[in-house]
């Protein structure tokens, strides 16, 4: 009879994504990583020779889950046609993502603030085919093609700033408004229509009716 698969890896990459999320990556120790895993330091060296690669296993390992739900629900019909249905179609995928890939989202953004040789590795992996970056240049591309977005901004500033308004407000309802009991956090369908209004129309309210 087969001896079942070992879960070590699975393990470990458990275990750090728990101290990376803790401690950041420079702060976790490989000793306490693997007495998590309920093995040894030794053990996770040999499954990964380095911390960085460590850390990049544990990217990979959610990354990949959440591109793939964010084609999923870009593919799904009616496919998104522009710029404004292809952006709510986005922020409704990012804005379902599972607590686990939440954390891992939180220990990208903060080894990228505070490590530039992370940050490059980080950029050339998201800006590869399957990754978001190539998607949002596509999606701004194709709007600025069609007219739908101004063709007198600078495409950076279009990227972040959809990009902007993707992760921070992720960011406020995972840590501010699902903790609050007494406020109620909008779903992912009401945030990407109320991000994708923002997005497309300001926030300044324009003239009133009979106002000079």
């Amino acid at each position: 009879m087969a001896r079942p698969k070992s879960n070590i890896r699975e393990r470990l990459l458990a275990a750090a994504r728990k101290r990376f999320l803790m401690h950041g990556v420079d702060g976790a120790s490989l000793r306490d990583i693997g007495k998590d895993a309920r093995t040894s330091a030794a053990m996770v060296t040999y499954w990964f020779r380095t911390k960085d690669e460590l850390f990049l296993a544990v990217v990979e390992e959610t990354y990949v889950h959440i591109m793939a739900g964010i084609r999923a629900a870009m593919e799904q019909e009616p496919v998104p046609v522009g710029y404004t249905q292809s952006v709510e179609r986005l922020i409704r995928a990012v804005h379902g993502i599972t607590d686990v890939q939440f954390q891992v989202m939180r220990i990208i953004l903060r080894e990228a603030m505070i490590s530039s040789k992370r940050l490059a590795v980080l950029f050339k992996r998201f800006s590869g085919e399957d990754g978001h970056v190539a998607l949002m240049w596509r999606i701004v591309g194709q709007g600025v093609v069609s007219g739908e977005l101004r063709d007198d901004v600078p495409p950076m500033i279009l990227v972040a700033s959809t990009m902007a308004l993707l992760v921070a407000p992720l960011m406020a309802r995972k840590l501010i408004f699902e903790q609050l009991t007494d406020l109620e956090a909008p779903g992912p369908a009401e945030v990407a229509g109320w991000i994708t209004k923002v997005l497309t129309q300001g926030v300044l309210a324009g003239p009133r009716p009979g106002s000079g």
